[in-house]
């Protein structure tokens, strides 16, 4: 079985295969945990927002939110939720209805539970909603598939897929060679930002200042395959996928901007569903970030336009106060309209004359095992295989109930809210990656990620080599309020004596070109201290002997003057003139 695709769903359609005893291969594109992954909200749905129009999907967002917390307890944080917006009462009788736990509050009794709450919400219903860290869910759910023999290839794109007299035959991969290149399919290439001169820095077709780019590419290395079943997974690019078949996929996009803030201005997930007058809103707490999002027309090109992002801050700005966005990006969510229900679509291409393919859309964080359970039935029903799911019952790596050492031993050293945060990340693993006899110093202080954290990360099979983005997606390291400025050439050297100095300088650049493309649509009087942080980057680190700092134009952005800022909590830049 092929499985194409990374993210929640590409992760659990191979665990279940694989936990059925099926010989299974995992390929994506890119990375296992995509961008887009983060964009998914983080919201671990009860269920209640959707208790009036469709009963049956609000239930079975309860049942998988029970599951998840079993199964993958150390991905899930129990925030509980407010629901704000309109027809509260009718609401709550539907939640009654479908066995959903719904507490009626009148405006200023939920700004004492959330005081985070927009002082223009004027009741909420409180529901058993949790936060959901979908990178650290998809890590745990490759692993798991792994463990029980699934094959994980990222960065490895199907080119090819042969059928003969109608049955999928073959499927080549094409492996990328230089795995330290930001991922320009995903944030990179899509991120469109104000107008200037073309050669900013985080813009389509640039580089950052004192970045020179090698002219030759490695030729990738190509493996062909003989496959029994492909299942197409691959999110926005499941059409290509399909083509290579000679098949189509009809999909209406959405377009969700999501809005990443730092810190928690709300402890509580407050969602917002749509309405005739709003769009459906979502602001969920997800360990040291908060994730803001809202759903509206797709923009006229791929990625997220500056409008779009001043429109999400609008509408968000009636939800949550005083939430100060660090990146923001836009996804565009596809759906199958071919009768599986508002949740997900399947597409079955024997339909088109070629047995053998399947795509599926959709599917929600809250949701995904259900969905492959549902898409791994169908499979297994092709070739008369009646193996039950165990999905719901088996725990996923991390979630294990292992003793606390640090009971015994102290906190390994560490700070204690550093051990907290790395416990909150390791779950049951804590214990084997947190002890060590050598040192163990903080490399991301926003984030409280130690070096033993980032050397487990670049250890595990299921990321790519010398793949810092990986590390990111593992720790969390980078994502904090310095977006990588302070602990990004940290993390690199981490690299060495393993992968020689081009390589570590490559690895360091693609990380930063990775964050920066997220910072640069949200443009606010912080941009041009942040434009400053990346091309002082190229300066003080020399990248490829190159001085020219002119690509990106400081006098762009704006200056700044009026706007009000705190006081750095430690280490201003030494000669920051606003």
């Amino acid at each position: 079985m092929l499985v194409v695709g990374g993210g929640p769903l590409g992760a659990g359609l191979a665990r279940d295969l694989s936990i059925r005893g099926l010989d299974v291969t995992l390929a994506t594109p890119g990375p296992l945990v995509t961008s887009r992954v983060g964009r998914m909200g983080g919201l671990l749905a009860s269920g209640a927002q959707f208790a009036c129009e469709d009963p049956e999907y609000a239930r079975r967002c309860l049942a998988e939110r029970r599951t998840l917390s079993e199964i993958a307890g150390h991905c899930v944080e129990d925030t509980g939720g407010l629901v704000v917006g309109e027809a509260l009462d009718e609401l709550q009788a539907a939640c009654e209805r479908c066995s959903i736990t719904a507490e009626r509050l009148d405006g200023a009794t939920a700004r004492e539970r959330e005081p985070g709450l927009a002082a223009t919400v004027e009741g909420a219903l409180a529901v058993p909603d949790a936060a959901i860290d979908p990178h650290l869910l998809t890590v745990a759910t490759a692993r798991d598939a792994r463990e029980y023999g699934a094959d994980i290839h990222t960065r490895a794109r199907v080119t090819d897929i042969e059928v003969v007299d109608g049955t999928v035959e073959t499927a080549t991969l094409s492996h990328d060679p230089a795995p330290t290149e930001p991922d320009h399919t995903d944030e990179a290439s899509h991120a469109r930002v104000r107008p200037d001169d073309g050669q900013g820095m985080g813009l389509s077709g640039s580089n950052m200042d004192g970045l020179n780019r090698s002219e030759e590419t490695p030729t990738p290395t190509t493996e062909e395959l003989d496959v029994d079943y492909i299942v197409n997974a691959a999110g926005r690019e499941a059409p290509a996928v399909a083509d290579r078949a000679g098949c189509s996929v009809p999909v209406p996009p959405r377009q969700v901007t999501t809005l990443v803030a730092g810190g928690r201005p709300v402890e509580m997930a407050v969602t917002r569903p749509a309405d005739s007058d709003t769009t459906p809103d979502t602001a969920v707490p997800v360990g040291q970030h908060t994730l803001l999002a809202t759903e509206g027309p797709p923009d006229e090109a791929d990625g997220v336009a500056p409008s779009s992002v001043d429109a999400a801050r609008d509408s968000l700005s009636t939800l949550v106060d005083g939430a100060q966005p660090l990146r923001a990006f836009g996804m565009h969510r596809d759906h199958l309209d071919v009768g599986e229900g508002r949740d997900f679509g399947v597409l079955d291409h024997d339909s088109q004359g070629c047995w053998g393919l399947l795509t599926v859309f959709g599917g929600t964080v809250t949701t995904h095992r259900r969905v492959a359970e549902r898409v791994c039935d169908k499979v297994c029903g092709e070739f008369g295989i009646r193996r039950a799911c165990q999905t719901d019952e088996l725990l996923v790596p991390g979630s294990e109930d292992v003793p606390d050492l640090a009971q015994a031993v102290g906190t390994f050293g560490l700070a204690e809210s550093v051990y907290e945060h790395s416990k909150r990340r390791l779950g049951g693993q804590a214990n084997a990656v947190l002890h060590t006899e050598g040192e163990n110093p903080v490399l991301c202080h926003t984030q409280s990620v130690t070096r033993t954290e980032v050397s487990a990360a670049l250890d595990d099979s299921t990321g790519a080599a010398a793949d810092l983005g990986g590390v990111r997606v593992r720790t969390s390291a980078a994502t904090g309020d310095c977006q990588g400025g302070r602990c990004a050439h940290r993390l690199a050297t981490q690299l060495y004596p393993t992968h020689d100095t081009d390589v570590v300088e490559t690895a360091c650049a693609a990380l930063l070109e990775e964050r920066w493309a997220g910072q640069r649509p949200v443009v606010d009087a912080r941009s041009t201290e942040l434009a400053r942080t990346h091309r002082d980057h190229a300066a003080t680190m020399n990248r490829d002997h190159q001085h020219n700092l002119g690509h990106e134009d400081i006098a762009a952005f704006d200056s700044g003057f009026g706007a009000t800022t705190e006081r750095p909590r430690c280490c201003p830049r030494v000669g920051w003139e606003p």
